[in-house]
């Protein structure tokens, strides 16, 4: 008699490790097939108590989280369907759209905190917000230099700061500040989706939220994802940690970004930002998925062609097929993104042909794999080759506290590699 071999053991023993230790207040896992209404694997973990006096139970697919960058490729996809409705198209220059982006200038650092601004080489196009070579940074986050200030004195130095303001504000602040770089010659994790969102506002005629409800979250069934979380849905949102003993509260230890993890709590936020501002459920998000990996419907509800979401997510973008090692920004600005074997497509990181054996977690990896993740510790990953995809949600901030992504995406795809052969045989291609 054959001994049964569970292929996702190694998955759960990696988040029940976390929640067992203390690291995680709990964590749900989910594993998706296009052509399967039901995940093939799916997990939940977490304590049932309370930790500062908050509820840490409940981490299952309905549970409410702040998915911050996890919103970026939808508002991605909401700008790719006004491509495809040629209301805008991906090499546009945005000034046309945002006439206060027109002629950007560029920050040249010197020694000793001395800078020079100098005309940008090109203007910034809607491609280049897609894919973070915009020129734009993240407030304080990710680089250092005299360019700082130039935020400061805007007001989007914080993340905090960012998340309190509309979209057209945070938009408005970013043409008054020179770029780190010469648009399309580096990439930078920055506030590209924020403008995005903003141009999606613009080019339609439609809040982002509006846009967002109507063109995508309610035609896909995402029935609890939103930029708030109204009174009756309350019970369902998850805590939010900062890393650190006893899963201490961010509002607590860190009063310096407190309401950003508020905003939208319990009553509707003045902010819809596109790069950070849904609350979502590992339910809603998994419809999202299955959208992108039956090329653009589900359920027999079209959001983008097939074309649409091909060009998004089956190349990089970045100039000349560099990874986003060769494109980093030089070192005094930092080097977020900066993963040798990994592009970028219009969604977020996608593993090269060269980027098994080169980017970390991707031993088991297929080229063509795509995905991003949230300040939370939350990510997402999807394999159009094999019709496959996983999400990972919990709530700690900041996401690089733990390895959690490349040891979930090694045990993930380990586990679905094993599986193909039963797959197959039950009549689901992979």
């Amino acid at each position: 008699m054959g001994t049964h071999i569970d292929p996702f053991a190694p998955s759960r023993h990696i988040l029940d490790a976390y929640v067992n230790g203390g690291q995680y207040a709990g964590a749900t896992v989910a594993v998706v097939h296009a052509e399967k209404e039901e995940p093939i694997f799916k997990y939940v973990t977490g304590w049932g108590g309370e930790k500062d006096g908050k509820d840490c139970g409940q981490w299952g697919e309905k549970a409410l989280h702040r998915i911050y960058s996890m919103t970026k490729p939808i508002t991605s996809v909401a700008a790719m369907m006004l491509i495809e409705g040629k209301s805008m198209a991906l090499d546009d220059e945005i000034w046309k759209y945002i006439p206060e982006f027109k002629s950007p200038q560029v920050i040249i650092e010197g020694k000793n905190g001395d800078f020079s601004l100098v005309p940008a080489k090109s203007e910034i196009t809607v491609r280049h917000l897609l894919t973070h070579t915009s020129g734009f940074g993240y407030g304080g986050l990710f680089h250092t230099g005299p360019s700082v200030k130039f935020y400061e004195e805007q007001g989007i130095k914080t993340f905090d700061q960012q998340l309190g303001q509309s979209s057209k504000d945070v938009a408005m602040a970013l043409a008054k500040i020179p770029l780190l770089y010469h648009p399309g010659e580096c990439i930078h994790y920055s506030l590209s989706t924020d403008v995005l969102g903003y141009l999606v506002e613009v080019v339609s005629g439609m809040a982002l939220r509006d846009f967002m409800l109507e063109k995508i979250l309610k035609p896909l069934k995402m029935n609890d994802t939103d930029f708030w979380v109204p009174p009756e849905k309350m019970s369902r949102l998850r805590p939010v940690f900062w890393k650190g003993d006893a899963f201490s509260h961010v509002e607590t230890p860190n009063p310096t970004q407190k309401d950003c993890h508020t905003r939208g709590v319990g009553k509707m936020s003045p902010s819809t930002a596109g790069g950070a501002g849904l609350f979502s459920t590992c339910a809603d998000y998994i419809r999202f998925m299955r959208m992108l990996l039956n090329k653009g419907t589900l359920d027999g509800v079209r959001i983008l062609s097939e074309e649409s979401v091909e060009i998004m997510t089956e190349k990089n973008h970045l100039p000349e097929g560099k990874d986003c090692n060769a494109m980093r920004v030089p070192t005094q600005f930092g080097t977020f993104p900066g993963e040798k074997g990994v592009g970028w497509c219009l969604l977020g990181t996608i593993l090269l042909e060269d980027g098994v054996d080169k980017a970390v977690g991707c031993k088991m990896s297929t080229p063509g794999e795509y995905g991003w993740g949230g300040y939370a510790s939350t990510y997402f990953q999807l394999d159009p080759k094999h019709k496959t995809g996983f999400v990972v949600l919990t709530q700690l901030i900041p996401s690089s506290s733990y390895p959690v992504r490349p040891q979930m995406k090694y045990a993930v795809n380990a586990a679905l590699k094993g599986m193909r052969a039963e797959l197959r045989a039950l009549g689901i291609e992979v």
